[in-house]
């Protein structure tokens, strides 16, 4: 729940940003050439568009966020994995998996006294 809340505040704070420096652009843009905005689109045209254009923005942010935190948490898994294979330690995932195995061996070995 916090993690999607997170990626949400993200957003909405990279939406308000992008939106900002978009509608600044677009009206730079327009007294640069020399037309009004009025001229171009209606305003609330503008306004939809810049709103638009932030929203894909700050998902653009949230998503780069997410591939940056899996890739370090990657590098992570593998530095835990070269330490442990250093010191030469057995990976609690194949402590785990021979342990049950063991367990399901020896539950396959009891004799049900109900088929005998």
């Amino acid at each position: 729940m916090a993690n999607a809340e997170f990626k949400a505040t993200l957003a909405r704070i990279r939406t308000e940003i992008d939106s900002k420096d978009r509608e600044l652009d677009s009206i730079t843009a327009a007294l640069d050439t020399g037309r009004s905005l009025v001229r171009r689109a209606p305003a609330t045209l503008v306004s939809q568009r810049v709103t638009r254009e932030a929203n894909i923005l700050a998902y653009n942010d949230v998503f780069l966020v997410i591939a940056i935190l899996a890739f370090l948490l990657f590098l992570w898994g593998v530095a835990i994995e070269l330490k442990m294979r250093r010191r030469g330690d057995i990976s609690p995932i194949i402590q785990f998996a021979q342990a049950m195995t063991a367990k399901l061996g020896a539950a396959s070995q009891v004799k049900d006294p109900a088929r005998e």
